[in-house]
């Protein structure tokens, strides 16, 4: 039973470093639009 308590563990894991890796790029996406439009307001 107890490996099977760890490995549920290992996957809780692997998801909250999946969903902290997907919010990650969402934010970098951002920025990146952030950084876009602040190119293009300054070449106006």
């Amino acid at each position: 039973m107890a490996s099977v308590n760890s490995l549920d563990a290992v996957k809780r894991k692997i998801q909250t470093l999946q969903q902290q890796a997907d919010d990650a790029e969402d934010r970098a996406q951002d920025l990146h639009k952030q950084l876009e439009s602040e190119r293009e307001i300054r070449e106006k």
